[in-house]
């Protein structure tokens, strides 16, 4: 016997997700997270693009106004500003998001276990024996499937023997309270420039509600605080930023290798970033991590009602892979942008009308990952 049928390591968007769902289904779920209040130190930006918004239901009162204009700027401030004719960005209040949908999945039956770590795990011949530690003491539970929704660099991977990520970007952000009187445009406003954030953007995102200021590069070539003080110093007086007005900073790890093969076992699998499901060029993973959940779901509702284990080949990533192949190659030719001549001939290339459309396309389109279906048997029985 098993004291739960799922348990989830980690209480992100991912991981609060799939625990609702599950529980929805009559499983019974333990959420685990080393965190007491989700509110509190949260990594990402929260920029839902337009085909996560409209395709997902979200909480009343956790997303920002829309956006619909990207200003792409050059290390001179040569502009290329694109603007689409519908809503394209909506910029989440993360911690208001993950409080909200805590209580949401309490709401359906799932167990809370917060403040807990995942130490360790061990295979039982119906499950796994998880061995955790909380302020109260080390503990142990056992599950018969486990989830890892613990990010970039996932401990539940590397105890299941799954896909774990290499290739990164780092990044620190700063948000502002942005003060009714302030006449900022809303948007979102890029630059590019090695100096800054090499391999990356410098961002700094206005929608009304609140500004995020903030840098992303390749590790080990930048500084990611001092360039985003940097960066801060520039933008203050366009922006009127003011220090008073701070409400947080955030920073971490974006997993930019694309999704991983190896995401499911007959233990455990993996959701969120701990997949790779994360776009290589613009970084943006919170659709992926929406749709994968869900199709994670089924697989694992499935996999425990009859235990056969060929439904788990749907959930492997060389389905999806092929969807990032174009990505990884741009990603590969941002990382060679160390030159701020180069990032200078890329705004001017991109502002000329043939290449107007494909750099909208980067920013708007909306078919970035696809919805993942279910095979059917005879297509499973065929899968490697």
């Amino acid at each position: 016997m098993t004291d739960v049928d799922i348990a989830i390591i980690g209480a992100g968007l991912a991981g609060l997700t799939a625990a609702r769902i599950l529980a929805e289904r009559g499983r019974s779920v333990v959420l685990i997270d080393r965190k007491t209040d989700l509110g509190k130190g949260v990594h990402t930006t929260g920029i839902f693009v337009r085909k996560t918004f409209e395709d997902f239901g979200f909480p009343d009162g956790c997303l920002g106004p829309a956006l619909s204009t990207v200003h792409l700027s050059a290390p001179s401030g040569r502009t290329l500003t694109l603007e689409s004719p519908a809503p394209e960005f909506r910029v989440a209040l993360m911690p208001r998001l993950y409080r909200t949908l805590l209580q949401q999945a309490v709401a359906v039956g799932v167990t809370w276990r917060p403040g807990t770590r995942f130490l360790k795990r061990e295979d039982l011949t119906d499950g796994s024996r998880l061995h955790l530690a909380a302020k109260t003491g080390d503990q142990t539970l056992t599950c018969r499937y486990l989830i890892g929704a613990d990010g970039a660099r996932s401990r539940t991977a590397a105890s299941l023997d799954l896909h774990r990520n290499h290739r990164f970007l780092v990044g620190a952000e700063t948000i502002y309270r942005q003060k009714m009187e302030e006449d900022a445009a809303p948007g979102l406003y890029c630059t590019i420039d090695p100096r800054l954030a090499p391999g990356y953007l410098a961002w700094t995102t206005v929608d009304g509600f609140h500004k995020h200021v903030g840098v992303a590069g390749l590790p080990g070539r930048f500084s990611p605080k001092q360039s985003l003080e940097t960066y801060k110093g520039q933008m203050t007086n366009r922006f009127k930023l003011n220090p008073e007005d701070i409400l947080e900073h955030r920073g971490g790890l974006i997993p930019v290798g694309g999704i991983g093969n190896r995401l499911a076992n007959r233990r455990g699998l993996l959701i969120g970033d701990a997949t790779g499901a994360v776009s290589p060029l613009t970084a943006g993973g919170l659709d992926p991590c929406l749709r994968l959940t869900q199709f994670a779901c089924k697989i694992v509702d499935n996999y425990l009602s009859d235990g056969d284990p060929t439904i788990l080949k749907a959930y492997r990533g060389k389905r999806f892979r092929r969807r990032f192949t174009k990505r990884l190659l741009l990603r590969r030719l941002m990382n060679y942008l160390t030159i701020p001549f180069l990032c200078e001939a890329a705004v001017i290339l991109l502002k000329q009308p043939p290449f107007q459309a494909p750099a909208a396309e980067i920013f708007f389109r909306r078919g970035s990952f696809p919805d993942p279906t279910m095979p059917t048997r005879r297509e499973l029985s065929m899968m490697f």
